[in-house]
């Protein structure tokens, strides 16, 4: 069974507008990308940056369908 996530590519939170941005990476298998919302090119630049600085990666085991 195949299974898909699903992005918005913007949202509005507390009337502000948070738009999809990819984050393209390359390693030794390839290129690959991650996705973020942010409020503008700038601070998704800004949310890269802590990305690189704080990032921890975990499995995800499942999702809540509500």
């Amino acid at each position: 069974m195949s299974q898909v996530l699903t992005l918005s590519l913007s949202a509005v939170v507390d009337g502000v507008v948070w738009s999809l941005y990819a984050v393209d990476f390359k390693t030794a298998d390839g290129t690959f990308s991650a996705y973020l919302h942010a409020v503008s090119d700038e601070h998704a630049q800004s949310i890269l940056t802590d990305l690189k600085e704080t990032a921890t990666v975990r499995r995800i085991i499942g999702v809540d369908q509500g």
